[in-house]
């Protein structure tokens, strides 16, 4: 069975003539500071500030990342670094890692930036020779431009946010991060553009996501053969009054949530032949965003079959053809558990039990696409069968739900409660 979460080879259906900067995809920010990768030896207190992530650089790629920020620091040793937090592990630990998922899964590629993150510890002369060097071992892409997808499938692209010492390595020194901190945009070769110029601290939460939903629609509204690369960060932290401590965790509660509900909406979902949104960089990444916004690549229909359906005792109460042929089924308990499955094999169910058991619940895909539940109820509308809406969207006690057929590759993206991160996302091999 497949694994119904599984977006470790999403870019297998993305043509090879298409620039890397047509895409939307996500990325996240300081992308090894994990708990389990925290140096307890750090001075005490700079924990909260420093853990950005949930998973593990090797999940991220499982789950949809392609752009994956690393900080380093200590020696020559590239010892992994938050600021003035140590991390376990060394640069080239981690660049190993990636290099397993590359040769893995051939079809994709992983646009890697590398920062020096020392705080009052210069970088070392000798840095770019022994980045350089590490791509060269692996046959990555180090040029300073962004390369159509079939020129790096299978390669990291290096995105360098360190002193190159020489010119004469241009253009082979990757593209140039290096004024990422205090610029909002760099134009050829490797143009790119932010929201901000990352100098800002201290932002409310709400100051944050106006600068991201800025910076979103201007990626969208731009020309999508522009062969700019638009990085969105939703990533922050500083100390705000009255609502410290403003960590990255405090952040990415609000942001994170902003974004999905932005994402869900249906005016968001534009022509990914005209439209896209770039590179979305965010702390706690989870697995519901990288559906979100990989699913972005590709024309999609919400399915709204607008029929009525009465169920017995645990049957199915709908069935639907997907436009390939896959049978989505949908059925539920006595009990309220929603299950889902496609072409007979169960891929979710729902963790909700309705504590009172009827025959009679009735499901709905209404007129907006969302799946509602109505119930027995005495007084309920007759045009329903004397039921009434036990759940829907807006009273918030069921599932938020799209159900999602991409017009490129054979895949199903379901919506259920968007902001928790129950998405299915099928590949039907």
């Amino acid at each position: 069975m497949s694994d119904p979460r599984n977006l470790s080879n999403w870019m297998r259906f993305l043509p090879d003539n298409w620039s890397t900067t047509k895409f939307t995809f996500p990325g996240t920010h300081n992308s090894h500071a994990t708990d389990a990768n925290y140096d307890d030896t750090n001075f005490p207190g700079v924990k909260d500030w420093t853990i950005c992530q949930a998973m593990s650089i090797p999940e991220q790629l499982h789950c949809g990342v392609r752009f994956i920020d690393l900080r380093v620091g200590n020696d020559t040793s590239y010892r992994m670094r938050h600021g003035k937090a140590q991390l376990k592990n060394t640069l080239k630990d981690v660049l190993a890692w990636i290099n397993d998922f590359l040769k893995q899964e051939k079809t994709e590629t992983v646009l890697v930036s590398v920062k020096w993150d020392h705080d009052g510890v210069g970088e070392p002369h000798s840095m770019d020779g022994e980045i350089y060097h590490l791509w060269d071992g692996y046959g990555w892409y180090r040029k300073n431009d962004w390369p159509a997808l079939g020129e790096v499938r299978g390669k990291a692209i290096l995105l360098r946010r360190f002193w190159d010492q020489g010119v004469a390595k241009a253009p082979l020194n990757g593209v140039d991060l290096y004024p990422i901190y205090g610029q909002s945009w760099k134009g050829s070769p490797g143009a790119w553009s932010q929201n901000g110029d990352g100098k800002a601290t201290d932002l409310k939460p709400s100051d944050v996501w106006d600068t991201v939903w800025k910076q979103i629609n201007r990626a969208s509204e731009s020309n999508i053969n522009d062969n700019w690369q638009h990085f969105t960060w939703l990533s922050h932290t500083g100390t705000i009054v009255g609502l410290s401590p403003a960590t990255p965790w405090f952040y990415a509660q609000d942001l994170n949530s902003h974004l999905l509900e932005y994402l869900n909406d249906d005016g968001h979902h534009e022509d990914p032949a005209n439209h896209r949104y770039g590179c979305i960089v965010t702390d706690f990444f989870h697995w519901a965003m990288g559906a979100e916004m990989v699913s972005r690549n590709w024309a999609s229909q919400v399915h709204n079959p607008n029929t009525w359906h009465v169920m017995a005792k645990n049957d199915p109460f709908l069935t639907m053809d997907s436009p390939r042929g896959d049978k989505v089924q949908f059925s539920l308990t006595k009990r309220a558990v929603l299950k889902v499955s496609v072409n007979g094999q169960e891929i979710w169910r729902s963790g909700y039990d309705w504590s009172e058991e009827s025959d009679n619940h009735m499901l709905a895909f209404e007129a907006d696409g969302n799946l509602c539940l109505w119930r027995n109820d005495p007084h309920g509308p007759a045009d329903k069968g004397g039921r009434s809406l036990h759940w829907n969207t807006e009273t918030r006690k069921g599932w938020d739900t799209r159900l999602r057929f991409l017009a490129g590759p054979p895949y199903i993206l379901v919506d259920f409660t968007i902001s928790h991160g129950d998405v299915l996302w099928w590949p039907n091999k």
